[in-house]
C-alpha cells in the first residue's frame, strides 16, 4: 500500500524515547526542506539550477533533452547543524497526471522499462557552486559528472506504480557522517539513473521525477530531508526547524 502526503509548510517537530535512554535522551524527527532542486545536462546547455524553476528530472527527455539529465538537491544546515544525526532518508515525489484525483501536471515516470534504478551521491562541488545558475558551458559539464558519481548516500529501484506517491531513499551510513560533519554551509546531493539505456532510440523516453516544477503545479512537497537526531542539550526537548509536514491518507 502506498501513502500520499497532503502537506502544508509548518515549524514542528515530534520526539520519542531511545531504548534505554529512561526518560534522559530522546530521538527528534525534524523534516529539512531543500531550497533549491533542479538537473545539469550533459553537454551543459539548457541547465535547471534557478530558484524559479526547480524541477529535478532526472535521466533522458526526447525531444526536449537529449542529453542526460543528473539532479541535486541543496539543504541548509541550520535545522541540525548543532545536533547529532542518527538516521534518515531523501522524500522525494513521483507526480501522476490524474484530473480529479491529483493536481499534478504530467507524469513522474516515462520509460519503456519496468523499473529504473536512482543512485544518490555526494558531489565534490560545493552547494553555492552547484546552485550558480550563471556557470558556463564547461563548468556545468563538470558539474554534471559529479553528480551520481561521489560517495553513495542511497539508492532506490523506482517503478511506475510510484506514481502519484512518494519514495522514501535511506541515507547510508557515509551520508549521515557527511551531515554530521557538514558545518554552517548547505548541503548538496546529486543523482543519477544507473538503469539508462544509452542504445536506446532517441524518439523515447526514459527518465523519472518529471514535472516536479517547485514551486510550479501541483500540491506536493518539495525534496525532504526526514532526520532522526538527538537535540543538543541547549535545544532543549524539542526542536523547532522550519520544515514541511503532512498528514497520511491511502491512495491506490
Amino acid at each position: 500500500m502506498k501513502t500520499r502526503l497532503s502537506t502544508v509548510c509548518a515549524f514542528v517537530a515530534f520526539s520519542m524515547g531511545l531504548p534505554g535512554g529512561q526518560g534522559t535522551a530522546h530521538a527528534t524527527g525534524i523534516f529539512v526542506a531543500a531550497t533549491q532542486s533542479g538537473n545539469y545536462a550533459a553537454d551543459g546547455i539548457g541547465n535547471i539550477n534557478s530558484l524559479g524553476f526547480q524541477n529535478y528530472f532526472v535521466g533522458y527527455s526526447s525531444p526536449s533533452a537529449i542529453a542526460e539529465r543528473r539532479n541535486f538537491f541543496i539543504f541548509s544546515t541550520a535545522a541540525f547543524e548543532a545536533e547529532t544525526i542518527l538516521s534518515g532518508e531523501l522524500i522525494l515525489y513521483v507526480p501522476k497526471f490524474a484530473p480529479g484525483v491529483t493536481t499534478d501536471p504530467g507524469d513522474g515516470y516515462f520509460s519503456p522499462d519496468a523499473s529504473e534504478t536512482y543512485m544518490l551521491t555526494s558531489t565534490s562541488f560545493t552547494a553555492a557552486e552547484v546552485g550558480d545558475h550563471t556557470n558556463s558551458i564547461a563548468e556545468s559539464m563538470a558539474i554534471w559528472a559529479s553528480l551520481g558519481m561521489g560517495g553513495l548516500a542511497g539508492a532506490i529501484e523506482i517503478h511506475p506504480s510510484d506514481k502519484g506517491t512518494y519514495i522514501h531513499i535511506p541515507l547510508t551510513a557515509a551520508a549521515i557522517a557527511g551531515l554530521n560533519g557538514a558545518g554552517p554551509a548547505p548541503v548538496v546531493m546529486g543523482g543519477r539513473l544507473t538503469s539508462l539505456d544509452p542504445t536506446r532510440p532517441m524518439v523515447l523516453d526514459e527518465l523519472v521525477f518529471s514535472f516536479t516544477d517547485m514551486p510550479g503545479s501541483g500540491t506536493f512537497i518539495p525534496p525532504t530531508l526526514h532526520l532522526e537526531i538527538v537535540p543538543a542539550p541547549a535545544s532543549g526537548f524539542v526542536l523547532m526547524a522550519g520544515v514541511v509536514a503532512g498528514r497520511r491518507r491511502r491512495v491506490g
